[in-house]
């Protein structure tokens, strides 16, 4: 059995945009957290990237998350296995060039190699491993120099050690668990999912029950081609859509107003057409920005939710 290898990726909070597309419902680390992949369109041309290359199907990815990254800013927070290589699809290199947006050249470097790693999670940290503790133990030995590269200007990709990986499952080991509000949006979506729309946003929203397309997808999670959509329910008499989109942490910026806006947008066009789209934002709290933001889009709403565990003697 071929030994794995293991590798640090750096990735920030800002809108993914790659030689070929540009996403405007993810960050670059969102590709990995709600998407499931990493992808570097130009580690075969950077010096710097070239160690991609070396990935192979098994291999760890211990993923930095930059200052800009609500889910974990500053830290090192999954380590992920790669299940797969994949190539860029073929349409999307032909539609950049075809647009001009790539020279020809740059299409044959495209499809020559794979640019995309496949992930799933091999381990969530507890609470995150912070940049200063990584320094910190670099500058004791109890991690590689490589590790030190966390936070590093233009840093995307390098090897690292067994060791390195070792040193830091074996610290999350010692941590307590933590719930957090940031660790919280599953259990969130499945609250809201669990119980009758009425019961949690009130009786006008009675008749809308969790969509199911022709090929028996549910609206959990819905995928479109434009991002996933947390939650899409369908009222059962009038036909109307309702977006439901989930946001764990607090002050939530206004750019997920751009967001949700995709959505209703796309729904109104591809499922809904005569019908109404009416969406919620849900988050634990708002900045003054967003809740103007969202009150700009027709139809749309600002919901906040608070967490609370009550104890009970036995």
């Amino acid at each position: 059995m071929e030994e794995k290898s293991f590798f640090l990726v750096q990735q920030s909070g800002k809108p993914a945009e790659h030689y070929t597309v540009k996403f405007g419902d993810r960050t670059y680390a969102e590709e990995a957290i709600k998407h499931r992949y990493y992808r570097n369109d130009a580690w075969d041309v950077k010096k710097r990237d070239q160690d991609f290359g070396k990935v192979k199907v098994g291999d760890c990815i211990i993923a930095y998350y930059t200052g800009d990254v609500e889910q974990g800013p500053r830290q090192i927070l999954f380590i992920y296995e790669v299940s797969g290589l994949e190539n860029l699809p073929k349409q999307e290199i032909e539609k950049a060039a075809s647009e001009g947006r790539i020279s020809p050249n740059e299409v044959n470097q495209l499809k020559r190699n794979h640019h995309v790693l496949r992930l799933k999670v091999h381990r969530k940290l507890k609470r995150g491993m912070e940049l200063s503790l990584v320094r910190r133990w670099v500058e004791d030995g109890k991690l590689s120099p490589n590790m030190n590269k966390c936070g590093g200007l233009g840093f995307n990709i390098c090897e690292v050690s067994r060791q390195d990986y070792e040193a830091i499952v074996e610290w999350d080991k010692e941590q307590p668990e933590v719930v957090t509000v940031e660790h919280m949006e599953e259990d969130l979506r499945t609250f809201i999912v669990g119980k009758p729309l009425e019961q949690t946003l009130g009786t006008e929203y009675s008749d809308f029950k969790l969509y199911e397309d022709a090929e028996g997808k549910t609206g959990e999670l819905y995928n479109i081609p434009i991002g996933q959509i947390d939650i899409l329910y369908q009222n059962r008499k009038t036909g109307d859509f309702l977006v439901v989109e989930l946001k764990r942490t607090k002050d939530t910026p206004d750019s997920v107003a751009g967001q949700i806006a995709r959505y209703l947008g796309w729904v109104k066009e591809n499922l809904a057409k005569e019908n109404t789209v009416y969406g919620i934002l849900v988050a634990q709290s708002a900045s003054e920005q967003l809740r103007y933001a969202v009150k700009s889009l027709k139809n749309c709403k600002f919901a906040s939710y608070e967490v609370a565990f009550n104890l009970t003697l036995h």
